[in-house]
């Protein structure tokens, strides 16, 4: 393994964004339709780092992947549970980054407190389908056509691991 994870820092936030930015631009596995901008970046990783922390992947000196907790809901009764979010920079894909980055989130989630992790992903991301199950994550059920993107309804498959 050439690569460390550790807490992200404000600095790494303009790679953390690029490699969100691809994604958003390019594939369904994040839905959403405009780029994210450093601010609400910024204020989000200082408003929540400690509760629901981000890392990165970092290989040599750059940033090559990143993972976060976020709040399943911000109703109260939902406050130990939490969502994942692993992205693993297009180039270097398949080599255990994202792994490495899960393994770093489930156990921030446990030393944290939380009950339950949620992975929300698209159906047709067979890669992250394939991750989530390698790390303990059930199927928890199929939102058919919840969202769309490039033209095309898309299916969402909700995954948990119960800590």
């Amino acid at each position: 393994m050439d690569y460390t994870i550790r807490r992200a820092g404000q600095d790494d936030l303009p790679a953390v964004i690029g490699i969100t930015n691809h994604y958003i631009r390019h594939s369904s596995c994040i839905m959403k339709e405009r780029d994210e901008q450093m601010e609400e970046r910024s204020i989000w990783l200082t408003e929540n780092g400690d509760r629901y922390p981000l890392f990165v992947a970092v290989k040599g000196d750059e940033v090559v992947g990143w993972g976060g907790l976020s709040p399943h809901s911000e109703r109260t009764a939902y406050r130990y549970t939490v969502h994942d979010a692993v992205y693993v920079r297009q180039d270097l894909r398949g080599q255990g980054i994202g792994s490495c980055l899960l393994d770093r989130l489930i156990s921030a989630a446990k030393g944290l407190g939380y009950r339950s992790v949620i992975a929300v992903v698209v159906s047709d991301h067979q890669a992250s389908i394939d991750l989530h199950h390698r790390h303990g994550f059930r199927d928890a059920g199929c939102l058919r056509q919840v969202g769309y993107k490039f033209g095309k309804w898309i299916d969402v498959m909700n995954m948990q691991l119960m800590l």
